[in-house]
C-alpha cells in the first residue's frame, strides 16, 4: 500500500511540472534528462500527458543525474532528473529541486530539477 501511496504522490508531482513547462500551449515539446532510475516513471508519466495535453511531445534522455543537472542549468532541457541533492553552487545558480519519494522508503528520492517553472 505505502508502495502505490509513493508512486501516487509521485505521478502528481511530475504531471505538475509537466504542466508548467507546457504553459498552457496546445503543443510543443516538454524534454527532461537525467537520472536513469526515472525512466520506466517518465515513460508512463509522459504517455499520460501527452493523451491529456494535445500537441504536446514529452521526451526522456536518459543520462544520469549530473548529467541532467548540467542540461537543465544550460538550457538543454526543460526538467532535469537527479537521484541526489542539488548542491549549495547549483542552487545559487538559480536551480531549485523537488523531492519526489520513488519507494515507501524515506531513504529514496528522485529530485526534479525544473528550469522554467
Amino acid at each position: 500500500m505505502k508502495k502505490i501511496i509513493a508512486l501516487v504522490m509521485t505521478a502528481a508531482l511530475l504531471l505538475t511540472a509537466l504542466v508548467g513547462c507546457s504553459k498552457g500551449s496546445s503543443g510543443g515539446t516538454v524534454s527532461t534528462d537525467g537520472s536513469t532510475s526515472m525512466e520506466k516513471v517518465i515513460g508512463a508519466l509522459g504517455e499520460a500527458f501527452e493523451a491529456a495535453q494535445e500537441g504536446v511531445t514529452v521526451t526522456y534522455n536518459p543520462t544520469g543525474s549530473g548529467a541532467g543537472i548540467t542540461a537543465v542549468s544550460e538550457g538543454r532541457c526543460d526538467i532535469g532528473l537527479a537521484s541526489r541533492a542539488l548542491t549549495d553552487s547549483e542552487k545559487a545558480g538559480g536551480l531549485t529541486e523537488t523531492v519526489l519519494p520513488t519507494t515507501a522508503s524515506p531513504s529514496s528520492s528522485t529530485r526534479i530539477t525544473p528550469s522554467r517553472i
